[in-house]
C-alpha cells in the first residue's frame, strides 16, 4: 500500500503597505529597475562634454547630426569621411563616456586600415608606403 502526501494548497497574499513611509520605499525601489532615459549624443555633449581649458561644449548642428548617428538605435554602423578639426574626436570621446554613463557594454570602434592612407600615384604615396612598410 502506498501512501500518498495530501495536498498542501500554498496561498500567496499580495504585498500590503501599511504606512506612507513603505509606500515611498517601494517606489523608489521600483523606481531603481526602470529603464534609464537615454538622451541623444548630441544633448550628453551640451551637459556634460568639456573642452581643454573647461569650458562646456556646443555642437554645430553637423556635429550635432553626426553625433546623434552614434546613438541611434537603428543605427548598427557608423562610417564617416570627413575633413580634419570638426571635432570628430571630441564626438568619440563623448561617445565613449555616453556608453559608460548608459549602456556599459562591449564596443568595437575600429580605425581605417593603413592601406586606406597610401595613394599609389603620388610621390607623398610612396613616402608613406616606405614610412608605414618600416613599421
Amino acid at each position: 500500500m502506498t501512501k500518498t502526501p495530501p495536498e498542501t494548497t500554498t496561498k500567496i497574499e499580495a504585498l500590503r503597505i501599511t504606512s506612507v513611509d513603505g509606500a515611498v520605499v517601494a517606489q523608489h525601489w521600483l523606481a531603481a529597475f526602470a529603464p534609464k532615459m537615454r538622451p541623444k549624443l548630441s544633448q550628453f555633449m551640451c551637459d556634460h562634454a568639456r573642452s581643454d581649458d573647461g569650458a562646456k561644449i556646443r555642437p554645430f548642428p553637423f556635429q550635432s547630426d553626426m553625433a546623434d548617428a552614434f546613438t541611434d538605435p537603428e543605427t548598427s554602423q557608423v562610417s564617416v569621411r570627413k575633413s580634419s578639426r570638426i571635432g570628430y574626436s571630441t564626438i568619440l570621446q563623448s561617445f565613449v563616456a555616453w556608453r559608460i554613463a548608459y549602456d556599459p557594454a562591449r564596443k568595437l570602434i575600429n580605425p581605417p586600415k593603413r592601406t586606406n592612407y597610401i595613394n599609389n600615384n603620388s610621390t607623398l604615396g610612396s613616402l608613406r608606403r616606405a614610412i608605414f612598410s618600416s613599421l
